[in-house]
């Protein structure tokens, strides 16, 4: 890259830099959008004084470490409704595995809906929920009776407002933005390294890191999506959602594990099958388990875990080792500063939230999204600058290849790969299955268009045979230039000798089309002779059939000078005038 593309970067990123810093400056001076402040300063939080039956202070955030309670057995708490209450106002809060119906004096005024999922599950995920309270309920208790579903799991409810219900999911959504958002940067950067991966791969050499990448985006995304537990607000499902959002946490280890195997290759190979192994049978089993009502989702938890855990090592541990690596120079290349920019990003993100988790904070894992985004697209970068550097060394090694087995001047297969190919089909397996027409070409005349015109002319004599033969052999074998004025091709098929035959009739009328062109400045004549191989033959070699094409054709060209007699017209101009030469 020259110093005007880095000034244009450099520049580029100040642009960005700008931009980022007036979001963060509107955002710490202006808080929150002005309707979700004043929905906020509204709503009544309503979190705290709750009661049991005894009058005993109750953990909200720790249902299941209340003494005597079990689980599927349904206890009761307590709360004043406030005195001042308007019209549409409710109660509004999460739920998490548990069922909570409310009650007004006996009266039941809100009951859980649990709709069956497609599997069968005792889960009841996580929901929220919002009780319209009569106006009348005013400075009336409401009891909430609530039944835990698991004793291993955490149960609890939290986010209590009371007030209007719209203002409440427009701040329970709004308090929503920065996971979602997290989530759909997630979905935008896997889908693109998906798409940039066709273009990519598009040529010989394979490296499928970025679409590998892409998968473990995605999986990441659409996990962490359900795990915002905003999907409920629209869909009022959440038992299904928790069941789809534990099995997306099982999809997570496999291209992870694709991934390190692609970018690392054999070195790692073993280990990424074991784990991506472990969690296609971890999958299995807990769907069968699921299906079967033999035991929850939810119970078998911790298997994800386990491999997520494995998997993470392997993944981490691998690309520290990698990194510590240098080139042969004993440099750094570019593609792994990027990855130590984002390994340093998760790093920082996850001790960020794990110092958060210590201080109660609610949303956990909000860094660490941030520092996973920011590792993907440093990932993603670095595969993307790692594939190219591989398809530009797969271009140099496609002109090396080219320069091997190219004629140069007709660009014709030369006589190496004639060789080679020859080779191929000279063995059992692929004689015994098919018919092999070779035809081979002598242009007449060489020496003497060279000699009178000059080896441009010759060059050029050789460019329009080969064309002729390209254009008539082509379609339907191989052409090959396989010495100075000696062409070649070859025809496989169970009908090759009939096509060989139709591709001859092609030829002869292009070479008739030439010599007939009134432009043209000399005459081409190209004498052939074909002969072709059958299984039947047995053990008669490639090498004899092309031997016997090649006397055929010094046959054909001899048969060439008996008709054109002593001397034969080579060289014509344009206004009819031609030179007599003796032939050759």
């Amino acid at each position: 890259m020259n110093k005007e593309k880095y000034a244009f970067l450099i520049v580029y990123f100040i642009m960005c830099a700008s931009v980022i810093s007036l979001l963060l400056i509107s955002a710490s001076k202006y808080g929150y959008p002005s309707n979700v402040k004043d929905a906020r300063s509204r709503l009544l939080t309503y979190d705290r004084n709750w009661t049991d039956t005894y009058g005993n202070p109750v953990d909200l955030e720790h249902l299941n470490d209340i003494e005597g309670v079990t689980p599927g057995s349904a206890f009761s708490i307590y709360h004043i409704i406030p005195f001042e209450l308007d019209e549409g106002d409710a109660i509004s809060f999460r739920s998490k595995n548990v069922i909570v119906d409310a009650y007004i004096d006996g009266e039941c005024i809100y009951r859980y809906n649990v709709p069956e999922p497609a599997l069968n599950s005792e889960a009841v995920g996580t929901n929220w929920n919002y009780i319209k309270l009569p106006i009348e309920s005013a400075g009336k208790e409401i009891e909430l009776r609530i039944t835990t579903t698991y004793k291993s799991a955490s149960s609890k409810i939290d986010y209590i407002y009371i007030g209007d219900s719209r203002e409440s999911q427009l701040v329970t959504i709004y308090d929503k933005i920065v996971p979602i958002m997290s989530c759909i940067m997630f979905i935008f950067v896997g889908v693109l390294f998906i798409l940039a991966d066709i273009p990519l791969n598009s040529g010989g050499y394979k490296n499928h890191e970025l679409i590998y990448l892409g998968l473990f985006s995605l999986s990441v995304a659409l996990w962490c999506l359900t795990s915002t537990y905003s999907i409920q607000i629209f869909t009022g499902d959440a038992r299904t959602n928790h069941i789809i959002s534990c099995f997306l946490l099982m999809l997570i280890p496999i291209p992870t594990m694709l991934y390190l195997y692609e970018a690392y290759g054999e070195k790692i190979h073993r280990l990424a099958r074991i784990v991506a192994t472990l969690s296609i049978i971890e999958f299995i089993v807990n769907l069968i388990l699921q299906v079967t009502d033999i035991a929850d989702v939810q119970m078998t938890l911790f298997l994800s875990h386990i491999v997520l855990g494995l998997a993470g090592i392997l993944f981490f541990t691998t690309i520290f080792v990698n990194s510590l690596n240098k080139t042969s120079k004993g440099s750094v290349r570019l593609f792994k500063v990027i990855r130590a920019i984002g390994m340093g990003s998760i790093g920082v993100s996850t001790i960020i939230d794990i110092i958060r988790y210590t201080k109660g904070y609610d949303d956990v894992s909000r860094y660490v999204r941030i520092g996973l985004l920011i590792f993907i697209i440093c990932y993603g970068g670095s595969s993307l600058e790692k594939s190219i550097d591989t398809i530009r060394l797969g271009t140099k090694a496609d002109i090396i290849s080219k320069l091997a087995y190219q004629d140069g001047l007709t660009e014709l297969g030369n006589r190496t790969l004639f060789k080679e190919r020859l080779s191929y089909l000279d063995s059992t397996k692929v004689r015994d299955n098919l018919n092999i027409t070779i035809t081979m070409f002598d242009v007449n005349n060489l020496k003497k268009i060279n000699d009178i015109l000059g080896h441009q002319a010759g060059d050029e004599m050789l460019i329009t045979s080969a064309e002729i033969i390209k254009r008539s052999f082509g379609s339907e074998g191989e052409c090959f230039r396989t010495g100075g004025d000696e062409f070649v091709s070859i025809i496989t098929g169970k009908d090759a000798e009939a096509r060989a035959h139709a591709c001859h009739t092609l030829f002869e009328g292009y070479i008739d089309d030439h010599n007939n062109n009134q432009k043209t400045k000399y005459l081409i004549k190209i004498a052939s002779g074909s002969c072709t191989y059958k299984p039947k033959m047995g053990d008669k070699s490639l090498n004899e059939i092309y031997q016997t094409a090649d006397d055929y054709m010094y046959a054909n060209k001899k048969q060439m000078k008996l008709a054109d007699g002593d001397d034969q017209i080579i060289i014509t101009d344009y206004t009819g005038r031609t030179d007599r030469l003796q032939a050759e």
